[in-house]
């Protein structure tokens, strides 16, 4: 795993990596709590880039979260998020 959004920012749509992130997420460490809601899947929605870096939201199964990543590391955003890279 790196710190892509901490190195290199997201020049591309992030909205596989995130999907990728935090679908191994939910396999490899938060199957069994809880608070899962069953009826909902892994899904980043609406990833567009801003004059100030990628808006999204992400939906788990156990938290739905806005989100902005930074385009790259000089945009002033500080990484809201550690993305796997592949």
């Amino acid at each position: 795993m790196t710190k892509a959004g901490a190195q290199h920012g997201y020049a591309r749509d992030p909205t596989a990596l995130i999907d990728k992130a935090f679908r191994a997420i939910l396999a490899e460490r938060v199957a069994d709590i809880p608070l899962m809601n069953p009826a909902l899947e892994v899904e980043a929605v609406g990833f567009e880039r801003t004059s100030a870096g990628w808006l999204g939201v992400l939906v788990t199964p156990w938290f739905m979260n806005v989100l902005m990543l930074p385009v790259t590391l000089s945009s002033n955003l500080a990484p809201m998020a550690i993305i796997m890279s592949d």
